[in-house]
């Protein structure tokens, strides 16, 4: 049974880039449409930014994390459309805590670039 996708375990993934990690487990991400099922080794590098925008700004770990590593799999699938892979990930960026004004500066990042992934 797979677990929500913010309470998921991973591991890290040696021998690639140094901040890949992968799933240990299925997870969930609740979708309107329905439920996506990220399947255990799906591997991350969880928010992708360029470099020169600074970790405080938008974060490559911590509580934007697991809602990052969940909008890169719904867009590399294309399980679901852009908009609502956009929309689930604020949402999961509301409920994992993320402060309102970084949630919805992530939320129009992806918004306005996101289509450089979607369906990789």
């Amino acid at each position: 049974m797979p677990v929500h996708v913010l309470h998921a375990s991973v591991k890290k993934v040696y021998g690639k880039k140094p901040d890949w990690w992968a799933f240990n487990e299925p997870a969930l991400v609740p979708c309107n449409s329905r439920g996506v099922v990220i399947p255990a080794g799906y591997e991350t590098d969880y928010a992708s930014r360029p470099s020169w925008v600074p970790d405080w700004l938008i974060p490559k770990s911590g509580l934007s994390a697991m809602p990052s590593a969940a909008h890169d799999y719904l867009c590399e699938t294309g399980i679901v459309s852009r908009k609502e892979a956009d929309q689930v990930f604020n949402q999961l960026l509301w409920e994992a805590g993320v402060p309102v004004w970084q949630r919805l500066l992530m939320y129009y990042y992806v918004r306005a670039l996101g289509w450089v992934r979607y369906g990789k």
